[in-house]
This record gives C-alpha cells, sequence and structure tokens, in this order.
C-alpha cells in the first residue's frame, strides 16, 4: 500500500507540472569572474557593467574579498534607464552582499573601492548577478473610451510588457455588460522579455455606463487595466404641422411627425375645445387648448415632448398667399399691381406702414 500511495503521489505532481510552463531564472546580469577594483595602496580599477538589455531588476548578489590588512572597502552605484543614479551599497566590506533592486530598469552598474589597501594586496568583487523582476505592465494604467451612441464602437489599444514570465494569458473579468471584448493579443509564452500589443473594442447596444478589467497574468505575475465606456442614445425631435388657429368642427389628420418616424401620443389640455382621437385632431368649439406630443423612446431613441397652443375660432380661418418679390423696387419705378389673395376669395385690403417710401392707391 505504501508504495501505491507513492506511485499516485507523483502521478499528480506530475499531471500538475504538464498544466503549467515555468519560466527558469532570467537574469540581466550573470558574470562568474573576478574582476580586481584594488591593488596597493592607490591602484584602483573601476569596474563598469553595461546591462546589454535594460529591464526591470529584482535583486543583486555578488562575492566581496579584500586582505585582512586591507582597510574600506566596495561601494556600488546604479544607474537607471531614466539616467537617475542611485548608491546601492556604501563601503561595504561584508564578503557577500544580496541587495533589492525595486524593479526599477537597470542599465548600469559601477563597483569601486575605497580607502587604502597594503601594497601587493589587493580587493576583488566576483559572482556578479541581477536576476530580472517577475512582471506583467500596462502601457495605460486605465482605458476609458469616448461617449458613444447606441450600436458605435471604439477601440483602445494598450502595450503589454512581460519580464521574466511563465505562459500569461489574457481576460476580461467583471464584463456583465458584454459590451466589451478583446480583438488583439491572446497567450504569451514563457519568456524573460517580450512586448504585445492588446486590442479592446467597446461595441454598447444599450444606454449607460459601463465597466470591465482587462486582466494579464501568468499564476504569479499579473497586471489589471479597468475598462470604462459610456453610451447615450440618439435625440429626436417634435415638428409640429398643424396651424396654431382653426376653425370649429374641423378634423385634421397632419398633426406632427417625430424625427425619428416613430408614432406619437398626443394628450389636450382642454378635450372639450381640442381632442385628439386616433390620430386624428378635432377642432370642437371655440378656446384655446394645449396639444402635447410625446414620443416615448426606445433603447436607441431617447424620450421626448413638445407642445403647441392651439386656438379654436367660431369663424373659419382663411390664409393670404403672396408670392410676389417686392425686394427690389426701385426708386421712381413703374407702378406695380400687388396680388396676394385670400383662401376665402374675398378682396385683400393693402397698408403702407411708411407712405414716404412706398404708397398704395386702390
Amino acid at each position: 500500500m505504501k508504495k501505491l500511495t507513492i506511485k499516485r503521489v507523483i502521478l499528480l505532481a506530475c499531471i500538475i507540472c504538464g498544466m503549467q510552463t515555468i519560466q527558469a531564472e532570467c537574469y540581466l546580469l550573470n558574470d562568474a569572474t573576478s574582476y580586481q577594483i584594488q591593488n596597493g595602496w592607490s591602484t584602483k580599477f573601476d569596474k563598469t557593467f553595461t546591462i546589454a538589455t535594460p529591464g526591470p531588476g529584482n535583486r543583486l548578489t555578488f562575492n566581496f574579498s579584500k586582505n585582512s590588512f586591507g582597510v574600506g572597502g566596495v561601494t556600488v552605484i546604479a544607474t537607471y534607464q531614466d539616467n537617475t543614479s542611485e548608491t546601492l551599497l556604501s563601503k561595504g566590506t561584508s564578503s557577500s552582499y544580496d541587495i533589492p533592486l525595486n524593479n526599477k530598469i537597470l542599465s548600469q552598474l559601477l563597483f569601486k573601492a575605497d580607502g587604502n589597501t597594503p601594497p601587493t594586496l589587493s580587493k576583488t568583487i566576483s559572482n556578479v548577478k541581477v536576476t530580472q523582476a517577475k512582471l506583467i505592465t500596462s502601457s495605460s494604467p486605465q482605458l476609458v473610451f469616448n461617449t458613444l451612441k447606441v450600436e458605435q464602437e471604439q477601440e483602445k489599444t494598450t502595450t503589454i510588457t512581460y519580464s521574466n514570465v511563465g505562459n500569461a494569458t489574457l481576460q476580461l473579468n467583471a464584463n456583465t455588460s458584454g459590451y466589451f471584448s478583446i480583438t488583439q493579443g491572446g497567450t504569451q509564452g514563457a519568456t524573460c522579455s517580450a512586448t504585445q500589443t492588446v486590442k479592446i473594442k467597446y461595441a454598447p447596444l444599450l444606454a449607460g455606463t459601463h465597466t470591465a478589467v482587462l486582466n494579464v497574468s501568468d499564476g504569479v505575475s499579473s497586471v489589471a487595466v479597468p475598462l470604462e465606456g459610456s453610451c447615450i442614445k440618439y435625440v429626436q425631435t417634435i415638428d409640429w404641422h398643424i396651424s396654431s388657429m382653426l376653425s370649429s368642427k374641423t378634423e385634421h389628420t397632419d398633426i406632427a411627425v417625430a424625427s425619428s418616424g416613430l408614432p406619437l401620443e398626443y394628450v389636450s389640455s382642454n378635450p372639450d375645445v381640442v381632442a385628439v382621437e386616433n390620430g386624428v385632431l378635432k377642432a370642437k368649439s371655440a378656446g384655446e387648448a394645449t396639444i402635447t406630443a410625446t414620443q416615448l423612446g426606445t433603447y436607441y431613441w431617447e424620450a421626448v415632448s413638445s407642445t403647441k397652443t392651439i386656438t379654436v375660432v367660431d369663424k373659419e380661418v382663411q390664409t393670404i398667399t403672396w408670392e410676389q418679390d417686392l425686394f427690389r423696387l426701385t426708386e421712381d419705378a413703374s407702378p406695380i399691381t400687388l396680388t396676394a389673395m385670400a383662401s376665402s376669395g374675398l378682396p385683400v385690403r393693402y397698408e403702407s406702414t411708411n407712405t414716404a417710401v412706398v404708397s398704395v392707391n386702390g
């Protein structure tokens, strides 16, 4: 029974290992050579290590040795990709060091000896290593999309940087609306260093504010990029076709129209004067009423309302049509016969507001 149990454990361990690719340790610098940084009283040899491919550093380790009669120690200065510098160690005298680098992008290390050493005796560094940080970062801490209208869409891009990772996957979390999708980018294999362009599409179908989170992870390192988008409906308007003055006991079907083409609902403030029934406006008796037209909206269109005040008179309403172009009259021009016509057929009377400029006779 003991042997069977051991086999089962080994089999399970093998299955788990087969499910995940683990990245071997990555180094920004791995130099096992010994370097003399001081020989004698004043002969010093500064040692500079230039990082071939700058990246985020995790830890610096190295060994240091000096003759027991030597004075002073070793100083280490780091230079980062942004050209800033930092003293990591000052006059250290221990035989080995393990110094955290806090994921800063390291480009150069300088080792300097300080203090004097008796003639023929020396100070030496060796086994200088910089492990690369396990890190996943995004060029965009957040992706905020423009305000869109229903059924519009937009894409945003971010660059994912991988450092010393195993197999990494992209996933959208908390995408309750379903309006966000990954249109570019996928699984990233185990690597010491890589970048990947990821595109996210926002395609809303309903108005509102929508959120999700882009999560990139290899099970050890991860980055979360919040996503946010807003959507609004299209605005519609109402255009009135009905006149503001009507004759009593008349009916009208051409009342108003919504720019969306959707049907309108009507309410009268005084149905005894004006009523709207089954899309027909009825002017019943003399008086005044305010008609409210409403379009309730859809997932695509905003709701809209508009009012119009209508006066109903017992007399039949007439209109005047006048199509003459009188804007081009010149001084001392020949008399012109006016041709305005009333819809009732009755004669039209003319009057000038400034007879010194234009006079009307007859």
